[in-house]
């Protein structure tokens, strides 16, 4: 990752951890992210102030570690586990899909019929309704989950011109619908090429859902630990 850290992400007020170490970030490090440890920001040589150097130091010259670039493609992604929202298919932890609770297409029946709007980012697809993913899911159908995780179950959507999506239901939790579309807002305008961009949210009948590119490869966690299941 290149750049300056956003100051954005100081509208996440749920963010618990930040580590974006072994990247090419620079830049003052903004005064909401100074909380965090050193060892977080790390081999960013640009980067400054607390818990770094200041910033009116000089950084003695000295020469690159082979090992920085490497670490960087795969430390960027980090930053979508630390942003509170292990996106979507980020599965920490996953669980077969056996163990789905058995109710869990009960609420898929309860938003049946609503014409709520979902607020998309992109334009291709900015005109989609609730009723739209509803058709696209079979209804939420089990058949069509992708995985389920601690932050909630993904499920693949099939749109009328055969392109797909992926649909998270986020489980519960402590969000108000303010925060959580102040920070869904944040994250819909986050784009690197190690970030799945987040296309859209819906909020119905307290269902919180999140709306994302289908990725035929499967989940990141998944890629990662492949071979420990072979």
């Amino acid at each position: 990752m290149t750049g300056q850290i956003p100051w954005e992400f100081s509208r996440l007020e749920r963010l618990k951890d930040f580590n974006v170490a072994n990247n090419r970030l620079s830049g003052q490090i903004p005064t909401f992210l100074q909380k965090f440890k050193a060892d977080n920001f790390n081999n960013n040589s640009g980067l400054c102030g607390l818990p770094l150097r200041s910033c009116s130091e000089k950084l003695p010259a000295k020469r690159t570690s082979p090992v920085i670039p490497t670490a960087a493609s795969v430390t960027g992604v980090s930053v979508v586990f630390l942003l509170g929202f292990a996106f979507w298919w980020f599965f920490v932890g996953s669980v077969p899909k056996e163990m789905v609770d058995t109710d869990e297409s009960k609420w898929a029946k309860r938003m049946k019929g609503r014409f709520t709007q979902v607020s998309m980012f992109e334009k291709p697809i900015s005109k989609i309704k609730l009723a739209d993913l509803m058709l696209a899911t079979n209804e939420f159908s089990t058949e069509n989950i992708i995985g389920t995780g601690r932050t909630g179950t993904m499920y693949k959507a099939t749109l009328p011109d055969g392109s797909l999506l992926a649909i998270k239901r986020l489980r519960p939790s402590a969000h108000t619908d303010k925060q959580f579309k102040s920070e869904m807002n944040t994250l819909g305008h986050l784009r690197h090429r190690n970030l799945v961009p987040l296309l859209g949210y819906c909020i119905a009948k307290g269902e919180k859902l999140l709306v994302y590119r289908h990725m035929p490869n499967g989940t990141l966690c998944g890629q990662l630990h492949a071979s420990e299941t072979e």
